[in-house]
């Protein structure tokens, strides 16, 4: 992939996981309007690598890593906390490859160790320590749930809810080249798949489309591409998407309505 890094290891799971199959015939779901979402409110370079490509805020020269389950959760604080209209955390590659390193045992001074995430390790990482920003701000997450492998309508639906829906993909060799060209990521029949890699699906932009956050940019994808390459994906609760004064998400759900989502569990 050249400069852009991947990082994401073989997805893992649970039986104890709480499933997003099991949850929706227990609840009556609001409909989902066709399109939604969100990811553009950091233009420019306004979304930052963190790490998981060139990023000099790491240190000077630093050629990337693959922190990329970690980077893409810090794209999504940044994303609810804009959202619900709170201060938006200040999050640097040099932070976000710190707690990768923690996790890894990654040292960006040799190289040594950089072997990628689990991801379900990192949202466990997430509920029990959280993920610290530059000024030292923990951000914690409370339950996750797995999504059926694949499955868009569930994608489509835990998006809208929940605002980010982290996912795993296994990466073609075509994404570059796409990714570089400024066109969508597509099935290009053939294309060899080169490493797993973790970006938060932040809305529904038209129809047979997701968007989603990374290396430093809003990307699109088909949800063929979505259909064909992801291998895991997981929605959350964040107090951090509720706004302040409106007691609201971004969707106009309260606390309370998205926990009891999860609750009927």
């Amino acid at each position: 992939m050249g400069d852009l890094k991947l990082g994401k290891r073989a997805a893992t799971y649970d039986r104890r996981d709480l499933q997003y199959a099991a949850l929706r015939p227990l609840v009556t779901l609001p409909s989902v309007p066709p399109v939604f979402g969100h990811g553009n409110d950091f233009g420019g370079e306004g979304w930052k690598m963190l790490g998981n490509g060139p990023d000099d805020s790491v240190s000077p020269g630093f050629g990337g890593c693959g922190d990329c389950a970690w980077a893409g959760p810090a794209h999504e604080r940044m994303e609810l906390c804009q959202d619900a209209g709170r201060p938006v955390p200040d999050f640097t590659g040099k932070v976000v490859v710190e707690q990768y390193g923690e996790y890894s045992g990654y040292d960006p001074m040799t190289g040594e160790n950089d072997n990628g995430s689990a991801v379900r390790d990192v949202l466990q990482w997430r509920k029990e320590k959280g993920l610290r920003d530059a000024q030292g701000g923990v951000h914690k997450i409370g339950a996750y749930v797995a999504l059926e492998t694949g499955n868009l309508q569930h994608i489509i639906e835990a998006a809208y809810l929940f605002e980010c829906v982290g996912i795993g993909i296994e990466v073609p060799e075509s994404a570059e080249q796409q990714f570089g060209e400024g066109v969508p990521w597509s099935v290009v029949p053939g294309a060899e798949v080169v490493g797993g890699h973790y970006i938060p699906v932040v809305g529904r932009p038209e129809a047979g489309m997701l968007a989603v956050i990374t290396w430093a940019k809003r990307q699109v994808l088909t949800e063929g591409f979505y259909s064909r390459y992801s291998d895991e994906s997981w929605a959350y609760v964040s107090g951090e998407r509720i706004n302040a004064t409106t007691g609201k998400s971004y969707e106009h759900f309260g606390a309370a309505e998205l926990e009891e989502y999860l609750a009927a569990l």
